[in-house]
């Protein structure tokens, strides 16, 4: 069976449908069947019997139905086009043989349209709303924007958050948010978003500390009521062709510490109102002057008034170098720098410093088959301003050398990260960015321990500073924190540790972090045991650059090549170390294990969503949580949890493994596998053996999705020194199935002949039998593995009316299995549980209780 979701507008699903209806009944009309909105294609089988004469068809009038007899006349096929309207449409199937008539009713459900509470409007930020669908939904926007109105689901299947920035344009402009589930459209919607009635031309200020002019145009001729803080001064109003420009002056800053505050903007008739951030870097006593023959990219390495200073990087003044000659130098920029060094006033802290290389991401990605980590291990702790050169003087050439300027504010892309990048040479650098931001050096080598170190001196911009844990540590143990993060110049601040890189909003780390020590050691903490877990260290992969996190306003947390986004509105615990330990762990470590998947070996198609929750399970554990699988609220099926849901899908129902829907259910045979071979078995490097079995043969391009996931089996046999295939072949891992996902070509195929030739390589192995009931192990049921009981059934208490389950009087039992005959009805590692279409009939029901070495012992039964 094929099952294929994409996500488009028009869904296209193909389900066989084993609902057969008879032409031998005697009644003449059937159950209404019932089909979801989508495009597409059903199956109904018929049961004629012994005849194949028999007719099918529908009304002429209902053009969007077609229905076509099968060849071999065992059923139907039922085409359907989309319903675009909200409100269902009917019709009617008339099967025909002889002198019998079967009419068969049917309902195409509508596309119920979403409820917001703006459907045109100027406003910008997050919109919220909680339509009531149930689990498994997913909502996108079509199309794409390239303005940046995203969406995306929050809480536990609670609702969907609807981002939209300002328009400034003079246009509206609009988006379709669409939710489905599996089989149908639960609703689009149309979000139109017109112009702000009073388009300004900035939404935010970032200037140097000394005295500055802006400009501010607003596109309407009517009075406006400003409010400003005592620094900025309105210092004219000029009318133009199409609205006012507004001049402000903003006063210098005298202090070393950055200052912001807002521009506040309001119409007299209260029709408008706007707040627009300004921020100041602080005061420097070293102000860069310069001259016009710098204001091209490129400038001449060696400048003859260079020769005041020991190198290129003009870090120090020679010996011999006097007022005299300083007073002497023609050049006004070199005269300035010398003289600041010569009175000692010239702060060098940050913008003199000596870089090393790093290793380049890119070489060891491939290697260990992630994606890269940070290329911004080299902060610099200097900001660019934007519109004024920024000078960077380099002591001597080096491979590669760059210079990245990025500010999160202005959108590269989606969220800001990235920035530009610009070539440096020995000698002197001019660049001018356009919007500003931190600068970082980019020094990479695939032998970084011989590369050779560069003085790097930025002459212009602002200091910002950074924290590094290991640079700026005292040595009686004190840290600079307080005192670096105060002078921090600018909205945004570096924070790094061996092992992580942090890039947020200065003023969170000033209202969230109160121990940036043990903050850092808990990420430190969290990246390592990561690593560790995929064998990284055991196998001498250590990955040599740190985790890049960075401040996102997208409504989530995600992982992309190079860095990590983390939403803003969740760092008051993604930041304090307290929470984060709790279950607030699982974002950082799902992130991080998302960089960690080795792609194709453990991130075959449909696994994206799963194997980095290996990661998350295990960091949560380490920091002494309940296992997510025990207490997600996700799970709205009538189980107790996702354990007990996934055992029925999987073991009652026998769904093949690759059709199992929800990512949780997937993941739990990768937990049981964590819980069985390295807990109970004491197979403490399973996960590390096998991570690095699929790193060694994960540049075999020619194996299929499918032969994947056999290849996975295995591995898992060769690192685990055992034969799996019992637990596997349960959770129907050794099931012939076909699967399609996004489009045709990321398609899911396990066949016969590829399970044959794993089973033969696997039986070539000669490996001992895992002998436990591992498929049936969850992490409240690990310690009847590791210390277990002698197995007494107990009484078996059933309802038939209600499908309760109540054991009592078991010991030693690791789950129970209810059957109806030789038919398994259902499965609980629990003693009160629900079984679904319990059969009324008391005379074939028995109750099994599972040891841990799949021993079964039937229980006493009683039945209500």
């Amino acid at each position: 069976m094929s099952i294929q979701t994409p996500s488009n507008l028009i869904y296209s699903i193909l389900v066989c449908l084993y609902t057969s209806v008879s032409l031998c009944a005697q009644t003449n009309q059937a159950d209404t069947l019932h089909f979801p909105n989508s495009k597409g294609k059903w199956f109904m089988g018929v049961d004629s019997q012994t005849t194949t004469e028999w007719k099918v068809s529908v009304p002429d009038t209902d053009a969007w139905i077609t229905v076509e007899k099968k060849e071999d006349a065992s059923g139907v096929w039922i085409t359907l086009q989309m319903n675009e309207q909200e409100t269902a449409r009917n019709t009617t199937i008339t099967l025909e043989k002889e002198e019998k008539v079967l009419l068969i009713p049917l309902l195409q459900r509508g596309i119920p349209t979403m409820i917001m509470d703006h459907k045109e409007h100027y406003e910008y930020g997050y919109f919220y709303a909680m339509p009531d669908w149930g689990a498994n939904w997913t909502v996108s926007v079509s199309p794409q924007t390239d303005w940046g109105g995203h969406v995306s689901r929050y809480g536990n299947n609670e609702g969907y958050m609807l981002y939209l920035p300002e328009n400034t344009s003079r246009e509206s402009r609009e988006l379709f948010i669409q939710a489905r589930n599996e089989e149908e459209t639960l609703g689009i919607t149309r979000i139109r978003q017109i112009p702000n009635p009073l388009p300004l031309s900035h939404t935010h200020y970032t200037v140097s500390g000394t005295e500055t002019n802006v400009t501010l145009h607003a596109s309407v001729t009517d009075s406006l009521t400003f409010r400003l803080p005592n620094w900025i001064i309105l210092q004219a109003s000029k009318q133009t062709t199409d609205g006012v420009d507004y001049t402000f002056r903003i006063q210098a800053n005298e202090q070393k510490a950055f200052r912001c505050d807002s521009i506040y903007i309001e119409k007299a008739d209260d029709s408008f109102r706007s707040t627009i951030p300004v921020v100041q870097y602080g005061h420097s006593l070293y102000t860069p002057v310069v001259d016009e023959y710098m204001s091209d990219t490129l400038v001449q390495e060696e400048h003859p008034d260079m020769n005041l200073f020991t190198d290129l990087s003009c870090s120090a003044l020679k010996p011999d170098v006097t007022l005299r000659k300083i007073k002497r130098c023609p050049n006004a920029f070199f005269r300035n720098l010398g003289m600041s060094m010569l009175r000692n006033e010239y702060d060098k802290e940050f913008r003199i410093q000596t870089y090393y290389a790093y290793m380049d991401p890119y070489i060891q990605a491939p290697q260990n088959g992630i994606t890269p980590f940070s290329r911004m291990d080299n902060p610099t702790g200097i900001a660019a301003i934007a519109g004024q050169p920024l000078v960077i003087l380099v002591e001597h050439d080096v491979p590669g050398l760059r210079l990245k300027v990025q500010n999160l504010d202005v959108k590269s892309g989606f969220d800001g990260y990235g920035g530009i990048n610009y070539d440096l040479h020995k000698g002197m650098n001019v660049i001018h960015s356009k919007d500003g931001g931190l600068c970082y050096i980019l020094y990479h080598s695939a032998t970084p321990e011989t590369a050779l170190p560069v003085k790097i001196h930025f002459a212009s911009g602002s200091v910002n500073g950074y924290f590094n844990l290991e640079k700026h540590t005292n040595p009686d143990g004190s840290l600079r924190w307080e005192e670096l993060l105060s002078h921090a110049g600018g909205p945004f601040f570096d924070v790094l540790s061996p092992y992580v890189h942090f890039t947020l909003r200065t003023e969170d780390f000033r209202r969230y972090v109160s121990d940036v020590k043990q903050l850092l050691a808990t990420y430190d903490t969290l990246i390592c045991h990561e690593q560790e877990f995929a064998g990284l260290k055991k196998y001498k992969r250590w990955i040599k650059n740190r985790l890049y996190i960075h401040s996102t306003d997208k409504a989530m947390l995600y992982s992309s090549p190079y860095h990590i986004g983390f939403q803003d509105q969740q760092l008051p615990e993604l930041l304090n170390p307290d929470l984060l330990k709790t279950t607030y762990c699982w974002g950082p470590a799902h992130e991080l294990g998302h960089a960690l998947q080795i792609r194709p070996a453990m991130m075959w198609t449909g696994m994206t969503e799963v194997t980095n929750n290996i990661q998350s399970m295990e960091i949560q554990r380490i920091w002494g949580n309940p296992s997510r699988l025990h207490t997600d609220s996700r799970i709205t099926n009538g189980f107790a949890d996702i354990y007990e849901q996934a055992m029925n899908v999987a073991f009652v129902e026998k769904t093949p493994f690759s059709y199992l829907t929800d990512c949780f259910d997937q993941l739990v045979p990768f937990w049981q596998l964590r819980l069985c071979v390295m807990d109970v078995c004491q197979k403490e490097d399973f996960y590390k053996d096998l991570h690095e079995r699929s790193r060694l043969i994960n540049d075999r391009w020619d194996l299929t999705n499918g032969q994947w996931q056999l290849e996975f089996i295995y591995n898992s046999c060769i690192a685990a020194n055992m034969d799996l295939r019992p637990f596997f072949r349960q959770w129907g891992w050794l099931t012939p199935a076909e699967r399609i996902y996004n489009t045709e070509e990321d398609t899911l195929t396990v066949t016969t002949q590829d399970i044959d030739r794993i089973n033969t390589r696997i039986d070539s192995l000669q490996l001992p039998l895992q002998m436990h009931a591992a498929a049936y192990i969850t992490d409240q049921t690990l310690h009847l593995y590791t210390d277990p009981q002698a197995l007494r059934p107990g009484t078996a208490h059933i309802n038939t009316r209600t499908g309760q389950v109540l054991i009592e009087g078991a010991t030693g039992a690791v789950a129970f299995e209810v059957y109806c005959g030789e038919k398994l009805l259902g499965v609980s590692y629990r003693t009160e549980f629900n079984v679904k279409n319990l059969s009324k009939d008391r005379t074939g029901l028995i109750v099994k209780a599972v040891a841990f070495d799949n021993q079964r012992i039937n229980c006493e039964l009683k039945v209500q």
